[in-house]
């Protein structure tokens, strides 16, 4: 079986690290269910395939994961989503009332709505 693991914070997606803030705040799980949970996440493998892997493989992976997450990247103001390219709003001080109303319904602490601010930040490049 042949797996892509994140080399560096850019190739996480932001349903993974949604998923992965969500098991973090887990208290439930002891180390190696969290540990495979987290393989689970950024990997694909199913949470009872994982178990198969040689242990070897298991920390090597859950090394590569942890470099990613832990890697420093600058910020990127234009991304691109299948063929469709975002930018981040140029300018803040001209969003229009309802984005504002829009933002501060989703407060930066609540991790489970991010694809909400992004949705509002980023738009599509037109020029």
């Amino acid at each position: 079986m042949k797996i892509i693991l994140p080399e560096h914070i850019a190739d996480i997606t932001l349903e993974q690290f949604q998923k992965y803030a969500l098991l973090l705040h887990r208290e439930d799980l002891d180390d190696y269910q969290m540990n495979k949970r987290k393989i689970e996440i950024f990997t694909g493998i199913r949470y009872h395939d994982v178990q198969h892997i040689s242990n070897k493989d298991f920390k090597d992976i859950l090394k590569q994961i942890d470099i990613a997450l832990n890697a420093d990247v600058p910020f990127v103001n234009r991304v691109k989503i299948d063929s469709v390219e975002f930018g981040f709003a140029p300018n803040l001080d001209k969003i229009t009332a309802k984005e504002f109303t829009d933002l501060s319904l989703y407060p930066l602490e609540n991790i489970e709505t991010y694809h909400k601010l992004m949705a509002i930040l980023f738009r599509p490049v037109v020029n």
